[in-house]
């Protein structure tokens, strides 16, 4: 049984058989193949691990409700002959499931109904419903083929439709429908973007209306991503690097190039609970178009300032900013084509039990960083853009310290800061938060 692999991890085996049972809709040849490995298995040890790998890589793959595994003694006349018999419990074709996150500055509900194992190999086809208590909504379309052409490749295929409202910060709303696709194996993502955008509800005479109206972006992108965290949300070792390229001009009216990365490292300490954290964000956008102001729009840039990653800066608040005579306009976000974020942050637990039992912990952080234009300004007749001319994305670094509270949440991670600006230019826009401030979401540096 499976108890004999602690008395014997280093015996020889021989796999003679494999039993599926319980398989429904599910095609045999399909689960033969996820357990290639086990049949090479030469020990009980390595027998075991390759046994755990499969099986949560099928869990992984949300068809089954149960998967038990029986490894027993293979007919006596083959020396070291092991049989495995796998039962299967398969999980409900259709799922209806509802959630709540927050993404893009704004608290969603979702709602999802999908259809799994359609056609016996793992598939997928889900719709996404999504409201935002600021009357964003989007409508998506997912097909998932978890084991494209070999069992190492994903397909994913999705038709979207959603609407933004930027009008506190940014003044506009966007409009987005269209549809992408990727394939991705092992740590690499290779992709297509058609996306129609539409920039609209710009008030009358705001700096930002030139840019209002519609564009279409046909792009094809690039992802790594490694990731060995030991959490997605409140880490204390590991590390994260994903990168993304995005090459637009594929067709459709806007063309450029846009690189942008992030990077974390976790090192816990010799003190038990305290860790330090570093990270690092950067973006670079590139017109590839003559006209580099019309080329590019709110739409592409970006933008920098939130309670997770710059800290003590508002949303959108930092970067460039439109003006109205001699005033920075407070919902004049416009965004810029490179930034950089970095951040450092020694994160220890609390004395308080009924804290700790909650998952709450504290931190004491400094980020440093920027956020400007170069590439897509007004261009200046008779003026090339020089290496120069990005120096003041470190010379004006802005610079913010402070402490706060860490909590892993539903929604994402949940911080209560308490932020002290160190160097912010309120002459170039700058709108700090000053005091307490709430972050919650995903990303997070």
């Amino acid at each position: 049984k499976c108890g004999m692999a602690a008395e014997a991890q280093d015996g020889p085996v021989f796999v003679n058989e494999i039993n599926f049972r319980g398989l429904k809709k599910t095609k045999g040849d399909f689960i033969q193949e996820e357990f290639e490995a086990v049949y090479g298995a030469k020990s009980l040890g390595e027998l075991y691990t390759e046994l755990s790998l499969t099986t949560e890589r099928l869990r992984d793959l949300d068809i089954f409700s149960t998967v038990d595994v029986n490894v027993d003694v293979g007919p006596v006349e083959i020396p070291n002959a092991t049989d495995i018999d796998v039962r299967f419990v398969e999980s409900g074709s259709r799922k209806i499931s509802t959630g709540t996150y927050y993404g893009d500055h704004e608290a969603s509900l979702e709602g999802a109904l999908s259809w799994r194992n359609l056609f016996g190999r793992g598939e997928k086809l889900q719709f996404n419903l999504t409201k935002g208590y600021l009357s964003s909504s989007s409508f998506r379309i997912n097909f998932t083929n978890p084991r494209f052409g070999d069992k190492g490749s994903r397909l994913d295929l999705n038709a979207f439709k959603s609407i933004q409202h930027s009008q506190r910060y940014s003044a506009h709303s966007e409009h987005l429908r269209g549809f992408d696709g990727s394939i991705s194996r092992g740590n690499h993502s290779l992709g297509y973007e058609l996306n129609w955008r539409n920039v609209f509800n710009v008030p009358a005479g705001h700096p930002l209306s030139p840019q209002a109206g519609h564009t279409l972006k046909s792009s094809v992108k690039h992802t790594f991503s490694v990731d060995s965290r030991d959490s997605s949300l409140v880490p204390s070792s590991g590390v994260l690097l994903r990168t993304e390229e995005e090459l637009a001009g594929f067709g459709g009216d806007v063309r450029f190039f846009k690189h942008a990365g992030t990077a974390q490292l976790h090192v816990p300490s010799r003190i038990p609970g305290v860790s330090l954290g570093l990270g690092l964000a950067y973006g670079l956008l590139l017109p590839l178009d003559s006209d580099r102001k019309a080329a590019i729009t709110v739409s592409d840039r970006f933008f920098s300032g939130d309670g997770l990653k710059m800290r003590g800066f508002r949303t959108k608040g930092l970067g460039p900013r439109e003006k109205q005579g001699d005033h920075f306009l407070a919902n004049g976000a416009s965004g810029g084509d490179v930034f950089t974020t970095m951040s450092a942050a020694v994160n220890f637990p609390l004395p308080s039990r009924l804290l700790s039992a909650l998952g709450v912990s504290g931190h004491a952080f400094v980020n440093a960083g920027n956020n400007m234009r170069v590439f897509t300004k007004d261009p200046v007749p008779g003026k090339r853009t020089s290496p120069r001319d990005i120096l003041p994305l470190f010379t004006d670094m802005r610079a913010t310290a402070g402490v706060g509270l860490v909590l892993p949440s539903p929604l994402g991670r949940a911080e209560i800061n308490l932020c002290m600006p160190l160097r912010t230019f309120a002459h170039q826009g700058d709108r700090v938060r000053q005091g307490v401030q709430v972050g919650l979401g995903m990303d997070f540096l």
